[in-house]
C-alpha cells in the first residue's frame, strides 16, 4: 500500500526531474526541545514524486544511510516532515541522530533510489574529512553551524544553487512542515521636510537591519499628507545592514499645517513598529496662535490660556503641547474649529463659573498643568514633532489680578503687541479680544438701567473703536420686537445717550438697544440687552430632589417657560450661595453637584438631551431658601421649600403642580412617580378639578378578542392614595387593579379584562370601585362605574 501525505490518495507515477530538496534541518536541539531532531523535505516541482527506496544519509567522517523510504508520494510543492518521537505533526517518525557540528564539517544528504540524484547540505568547518557536496569533492562552501535551539533553513523554499554557504541561514523561528521565513527588518530612521524654492521635499533615511539585501521589487514606500495617500512608489535596492537616503518631491502647498506619514511595506518584515514615521510642517503663517492669557488670578477664577484657530480648517490638537520657560508642559487633547477659540484651563469649572456666557464645550482641562509665573514667562505652542505654532514672552507690568493679557491683533504677525484686556469682566475667553481693532467699528454699552417713578431710565455709551471714525448711525430701543425709540445720532469719538421710557405691561420683556451704520465692519458689538419682568414667570424652579436615596445625587430642575435668546445667564441663590446657570433653548435644565453626579443622572434617567450643570451646594433636609433671577436684576421668584410638602419621604422629589403659577404650599407636592427629571411633572395639572369622576371606554369591550379598555378618573385634590377593585354582581372581588398607591388628580389605567390570577373574566357586568384618600386633608372619595365584558 502506498502512504500519502496530507491524507490524499495519489495513483500517478513520478514524472519529470527528481528534484526533492532538503529544506530545513533541526540538528542541534536544546533542553526546551526535548532533544528531538527533525528534517524537512520539499518538492518544488509541478509533479508528485514517489520516494520509494530514496535514502537519507548523514555524515561526520563519511556519509552513511540512516533511513530508507518505502512507497511514499510527496505531492507537488508540498513539504514532508521527518522527525523523532515527540516532534509534532510529523509525516514520518524515525531516529535521526544527526551530527551537530562543533569542530568540523558535518552533513546531511537525500539520494534517489537509483543514486542518480541527490541533494547535500554541509554545515560547519573545517572540512577535515573532505566531505563532498553536490558539485565539489571535497566541498569548499559550508552553511554556518547553528546555535542550539535554532534550525538551519533554506533562504527560499526549493531554491538550490548547490552552494551551502549561499542557500542556508540560521533561523530563530523554525517552521517545520511549512514555508521558511527569513526575517527582514526595514526601519525608517529619520524623516525631514525641506524646501527648494517653493517646492517641498521629503528626505527619509531607511535602514535594512537584516543580513539579506532587499531589491527594488519587494519594498514599497507610501506617503500620506493629512491622512490622504499622496503616492506609493518602489524603493531602490537596500543592501544588507546598510542605510539609504530616499528623497521625494512632495510639491507646492497652500498656507496651512500638514501632517506627513511615511510607511515602508514589505511582506517579510517581522517588525512593523519601526516601519512608520510621522512629521509635520507649516506653510505660511501659523493657523493656530496663542490669543489671550490669564496668568494672575485671585483664586476666584483659574489660570488659563486661549488658543485661536484663525485658519479655515478644523484642527485636532491631540498631542499638542504648551511649554513654559521652566520646561513644564501642558498636553492638549481636543478639536478646534475655524475662527473659534479654545480655553486651556487649570480648573475648567472655575473659569466657566467666572464667565457665565462661556460655552463649557470650549473649555479644556488637561490632566497636568504648569503654573504660570506672575512676574513673567515664556509660552511655546507646538505639536509632538516640535513644530512651533506660536510663542509668547511676557513681563508683568502691574497687570491687575483676574485681568488677562490679549493679543491686540491675532490676524497679523507684524508688530505683534499684547495689552491688558479692557473687557467688563477682565477677559474675553472664547470671544473676540476687547482690544481687537477694526477699520470702522461702532460699539455700544449700557451704563445704567433702572426704574424711576414708574418709568425706565436708560443711559448708554456709543463709541468709535475702529481705526477710522463713523460719524452717524441709527439708534433703536425695543420692548421685545416693538420699537419704543428710534432716532439718528451724530458722533465723533463717543456719545452718551440718555432717555426714559414707560414701564411695560405685565410680562417678561427683552429690552434691546440697537445701532445701525452701513460703514460698520463689526456688527456683533452693536447690540446690548436688558430684561424687565412684571408679574411673569419666564423660568421657574420646577422640581427639587433634596433627600435622594443613598446612592443618588441631589438636584434641582429649572423649567424654561419663555426662552429669551439674548438672555445669557440665570442665577440661582441657595441660602447665601449664588450659582450662575447658562440659559439654554430647552424646556428643562438640571443642576447637580459635580460631573460624576451629572453622568449618573444622564445614564439612569435617559437625560442625554437635557443640559446638566454642576456646582449645586448641598440641600438641607429641613428646607432651604431659594431665589431665582436674571442678570438684569429681576427677581423671578423666591421661597423656602418645606420637607412637609412631600411628607419627608426619602428618595421622592418635590414637584411643582403648575409651572405657570406662583409658588405657595398648594402649588407643590410629592412626586407620584418618585421623580421626573427632564420631563413633565407627574402631578402637573392646569387646574385642580372641582368634582371627582370616573369613566370607562370602550364599554363594553371583549378581552376574548384581545381588546382592552381605559379607566379614566379625576380627583379633586393634587395627590391621593388610591385603591381600585373589580367586583362581579354577586359582590365577589375578582381583581385588585390599584392597591394603596399615590396618584395625581388626572389619571388613566388600562384594564385587560382579566381576574387576579390572569384568566379572562366571564362575559357579564362588573363593578369598578375606586376609593381615594386625599393627601391634603384625608378626605375619602368613592367612585364607581360598571364595565361590560363582551364575547
Amino acid at each position: 500500500m502506498v502512504r500519502i501525505i496530507m491524507l490524499v490518495i495519489f495513483t500517478i507515477s513520478m514524472l519529470g526531474a527528481q528534484n526533492i530538496v532538503i529544506n530545513e534541518i533541526f540538528y542541534n536541539p536544546d533542553g526546551a526541545d526535548g532533544g528531538y531532531e527533525w528534517l524537512e523535505l520539499y518538492n518544488p516541482s509541478s509533479n508528485s514524486i514517489n520516494l520509494n527506496d530514496w535514502q537519507i544519509l548523514r555524515a561526520g567522517k563519511e556519509f552513511e544511510v540512516i533511513y530508507t523510504f518505502s512507497d511514499l508520494i510527496i505531492p507537488a510543492q508540498a513539504h514532508l516532515l521527518i522527525g523523532e518521537e515527540m516532534v509534532q505533526n510529523c509525516d514520518i517518525y524515525t531516529s535521526l541522530s544527526f551530527q551537530n557540528g562543533g569542530n568540523a564539517t558535518d552533513g546531511i544528504r537525500i539520494s534517489s533510489a537509483d543514486g542518480s540524484y541527490y541533494d547535500t547540505v554541509l554545515y560547519d568547518q573545517p572540512n577535515t574529512n573532505n566531505l563532498p557536496d553536490d558539485i565539489y569533492d571535497p566541498a569548499t562552501h559550508f552553511a554556518i553551524n547553528v546555535n542550539s535551539g535554532n534550525s538551519l533553513a533554506r533562504f527560499s523554499d526549493g531554491i538550490d544553487s548547490n552552494n551551502s554557504q549561499n542557500d542556508w541561514f540560521e533561523s530563530y523561528f523554525s517552521t517545520p512542515g511549512t514555508t521558511n521565513f527569513y526575517p527582514i527588518d526595514l526601519e525608517i530612521v529619520s524623516q525631514d521636510i525641506y524646501k527648494i524654492g517653493d517646492i517641498h521635499w521629503l528626505s527619509t533615511q531607511i535602514s535594512n537591519l537584516s543580513t539579506k539585501h532587499v531589491d527594488n521589487l519587494e519594498a514599497e514606500f507610501q506617503i500620506a499628507i493629512n491622512s490622504n495617500q499622496l503616492v506609493a512608489c518602489e524603493l531602490p535596492e537596500i543592501p544588507a545592514e546598510t542605510t539609504i537616503q530616499f528623497n521625494y518631491k512632495l510639491g507646492l502647498f497652500e498656507d496651512g499645517y500638514y501632517l506627513t506619514r511615511a510607511t515602508v511595506k514589505l511582506n517579510n518584515d517581522n517588525n512593523l513598529v519601526n516601519n512608520i514615521h510621522e512629521s509635520a510642517f507649516l506653510v505660511g503663517k501659523s493657523p493656530i496662535v496663542i490669543n489671550e492669557v490669564l496668568y494672575k488670578n485671585s483664586g476666584v477664577t483659574s489660570e488659563w490660556v486661549e488658543i485661536f484657530n484663525r485658519g479655515s480648517c478644523v484642527y485636532n490638537v491631540d498631542n499638542f503641547v504648551l511649554k513654559d520657560e521652566s520646561g513644564g508642559e501642558v498636553s492638549l487633547s481636543c478639536t478646534i474649529y475655524p475662527q473659534e477659540y479654545l480655553i486651556v484651563a487649570n480648573d475648567a469649572n472655575q473659569v466657566i463659573n467666572s464667565f457665565p456666557s462661556l460655552s463649557p464645550e470650549k473649555v479644556f482641562q488637561p490632566e497636568n498643568w504648569t503654573a504660570l509665573n506672575n512676574l513673567g514667562d515664556k509660552l511655546i505652542l507646538s505639536d509632538q514633532f516640535h513644530t512651533v505654532f506660536d510663542s509668547l514672552e511676557y513681563q508683568d507690568h502691574a497687570c491687575p489680578t483676574d485681568v488677562s493679557i490679549e493679543r491686540v491683533n491675532p490676524f497679523s504677525d507684524e508688530n505683534i503687541t499684547w495689552q491688558h484686556s479692557v473687557a467688563e469682566l477682565g477677559a474675553t475667553p472664547t470671544l473676540a479680544n476687547s482690544l481687537l481693532p477694526s477699520n470702522k467699528d461702532l460699539a455700544l454699552k449700557v451704563l445704567e438701567y433702572k426704574i424711576e417713578q414708574n418709568r425706565l431710565s436708560h443711559r448708554l455709551l456709543i463709541y468709535n473703536q475702529g481705526i477710522e471714525p463713523i460719524n452717524s448711525a441709527d439708534f433703536l430701543c425695543k420692548y421685545n420686537d416693538e420699537v419704543i425709540l428710534e432716532e439718528q445720532i451724530e458722533l465723533m469719538d463717543s456719545l452718551i445717550v440718555e432717555f426714559e421710557t414707560t414701564l411695560p405691561a405685565n410680562g417678561y420683556y427683552e429690552i434691546s438697544y440697537e445701532l445701525y451704520a452701513e460703514e460698520d465692519n463689526v456688527q456683533t458689538n452693536n447690540f446690548a440687552y436688558k430684561f424687565y419682568n412684571n408679574n411673569s414667570l419666564p423660568f421657574v424652579i420646577n422640581e427639587i430632589m433634596y433627600s435622594p436615596e443613598n446612592d443618588e445625587p441631589e438636584w434641582i430642575e429649572l423649567k424654561i417657560n419663555q426662552y429669551q435668546e439674548n438672555l445669557s445667564t440665570i442665577y440661582l441663590i441657595i441660602n447665601e450661595d449664588t450659582l450662575y446657570v447658562p440659559n439654554k433653548n430647552c424646556e428643562y435644565l438640571l443642576i447637580t453637584a459635580n460631573v460624576e453626579d451629572s453622568l449618573f443622572l444622564k445614564e439612569n434617567y435617559n437625560l442625554d438631551e437635557i443640559p446638566i450643570f454642576c456646582n449645586l451646594t448641598s440641600l438641607s433636609n429641613s428646607g432651604e431658601y431659594l431665589e431665582l433671577g436674571d442678570v438684569s436684576g429681576n427677581l423671578i421668584e423666591a421661597f423656602s421649600f418645606d420637607p412637609n410638602w412631600n411628607n419627608e419621604v426619602k428618595g421622592v422629589s418635590l414637584e411643582r403642580v403648575n409651572p405657570h403659577l406662583m409658588t405657595n404650599s398648594s402649588n407643590w407636592d410629592m412626586c407620584v412617580d418618585r421623580c421626573t427629571p427632564g420631563r413633565k411633572n407627574s402631578i402637573w395639572i392646569e387646574s385642580i378639578p372641582v368634582d371627582s369622576k370616573i369613566s370607562i371606554s370602550p364599554n363594553p369591550f371583549s378581552p376574548y378578542l384581545g381588546q382592552h379598555t381605559i379607566i379614566n378618573f379625576q380627583l379633586s385634590d393634587i395627590i391621593s392614595k388610591c385603591t381600585m377593585r373589580v367586583y362581579d354582581l354577586k359582590g365577589r372581588l375578582r381583581r385588585k387593579i390599584i392597591d394603596q398607591e399615590f396618584y395625581s388628580s388626572e389619571n388613566s389605567i388600562i384594564f385587560d379584562g382579566r381576574d387576579s390570577v390572569g384568566k379572562i373574566l366571564p362575559i357579564g357586568i362588573y363593578v369598578v370601585l375606586l376609593e381615594a384618600v386625599t393627601n391634603e386633608d384625608d378626605r375619602v372619595i368613592r367612585l364607581q362605574e360598571t364595565v361590560v365584558i363582551a364575547k
